[in-house]
């Protein structure tokens, strides 16, 4: 069996629930194991509720900091695009 994809949640938002608990309905296929998001007070309060151990300012250090194979974007429309590109560069799948 292949390991679950490791996934990087950018937004800890209001949204970055629903995200989280479809995540979590598919452990053996996909984890969420970094989420990124400048307040930190919100990041903190989604990684103690789904477990997830490693907390980020910004996607910026979640990605150069975390081996991810995809990238869950769950923050403000407004900045999705740069996101979207800035995860491509590393060559990540991007949701």
């Amino acid at each position: 069996m292949s390991k679950p994809l490791r996934i990087g949640l950018i937004g800890a938002g209001m949204v970055s629930r629903h995200h989280l608990m479809a995540w979590a309905d598919i452990p053996d296929s996909a984890r969420v194991v970094a989420i990124a998001d400048p307040s930190r007070e919100n990041a903190a309060r989604r990684a103690d509720e789904f477990s997830i151990s490693k907390i980020y300012a910004d996607a910026e250090a979640m990605l150069a900091a975390s081996e991810l194979d995809a990238v869950d974007i769950a923050a403000p429309r407004q900045f999705h695009a740069p996101l979207v590109r800035l995860a491509a560069k590393r060559g990540l799948s991007v949701l």
